[in-house]
């Protein structure tokens, strides 16, 4: 716990897998989003600033029920510059199969302020 706290401290984020088969990354912020009007049928991808362990982006499927509150909330984030927090699926069924690196399904998204 002691060395999670420094390198919060030291650089601002922190990631961490749970057993749950999610990757949490704590206080970073939106770099870029990308939406798709038919690749996946709509599917909406974005970046932030630290990388995860498992996790180089998120994606979210226009299908899911949550999809169009998360993206409103991931653009208000990028657009005041907003901290936020977020937990992805680091499994292989929930890496986004448009690209080469691995890009998490969203489960959560916290705007920290």
């Amino acid at each position: 716990m002691r060395i999670v706290l420094i390198f919060v401290f030291l650089f601002g984020f922190a990631s961490s897998v749970s057993a749950n088969g999610l990757e949490e990354l704590a206080h970073t912020k939106v770099s870029a989003i990308q939406g798709y009007a038919d690749y996946g049928n709509g599917d909406f991808i974005f970046t932030v600033e630290a990388v995860g362990q498992v996790c180089k982006g998120y994606w979210l499927a226009k299908s899911s029920p949550g999809t169009a509150n998360l993206i409103a909330l991931i653009i208000a984030a990028q657009k005041a510059k907003s901290t936020i927090s977020i937990w992805g699926h680091t499994d292989a069924g929930n890496k986004w199969a448009g690209a080469s690196k691995h890009y998490c399904k969203v489960y959560s998204v916290l705007d920290a302020g």
